[in-house]
């Protein structure tokens, strides 16, 4: 296993294995990662941890979405931290990270329920990995990036949709629907 570090102490792992959206983003595979997303659907890990402020910001990010919850995760993630600016440097040092082993605006090539679904999938594993505080890599500035990633994609899903409702072709529409239903559990728009 290659692995990228920086001045931070932090590294970011890599398998060599690549997976390629149909957009042209790139990930590491999700091979031998465990997908605690299937966990925490339903209400009973939520209800565990009725008075952690980050894991309660987390789920309503998780159920519903939304810049603001998701700024809230970061904002709770920032007190835990020893501040936001801590954070953002350690987030910075990240993309940095992810620059050198994909290029610089590669998650920015996101853009369909696929890359959602893996943004999503990614934040609930390292929010696990954060609450039982591994080391092994940036748990915090990686739920930052997912988070991120996540709604960026959402809100470039929306734009689709706002077209579509501006008159464009309904097969357009149907297809934005199905993309967002897969990757956020059959929410509602």
């Amino acid at each position: 296993m290659d692995e990228t570090t920086n001045t931070s102490g932090f590294i970011t792992k890599d398998s060599g294995k690549r997976e390629t959206f149909e957009s042209g983003m790139k990930r590491d595979t999700q091979d031998g990662k465990l997908r605690y997303d299937l966990a925490f659907d339903g209400p009973l890990f939520w209800a565990l941890f009725p008075d952690v402020p980050l894991v309660q910001a987390a789920k309503r990010w998780y159920e519903n979405g939304g810049i603001e919850n998701a700024a809230e995760v970061v904002r709770q993630l920032g007190i835990l931290e020893g501040g936001l600016f801590k954070l953002v440097d350690r987030y910075s040092a990240l993309m940095m990270r992810g620059a050198i082993k994909y290029d610089e605006t590669n998650w920015m090539k996101a853009e369909g329920s696929a890359e959602l679904k893996r943004f999503r999938i990614s934040f609930c594993r390292h929010l696990k990995q954060y609450l039982n505080q591994e080391i092994d890599e940036d748990h915090g500035a990686a739920l930052f990036f997912n988070l991120n990633g996540a709604e960026y994609v959402q809100a470039k899903l929306n734009r689709r949709l706002h077209l579509w409702c501006s008159g464009h072709d309904k097969t357009a529409a149907e297809q934005i629907a199905r993309d967002y239903a897969a990757a956020n559990r059959g929410l509602p728009l």
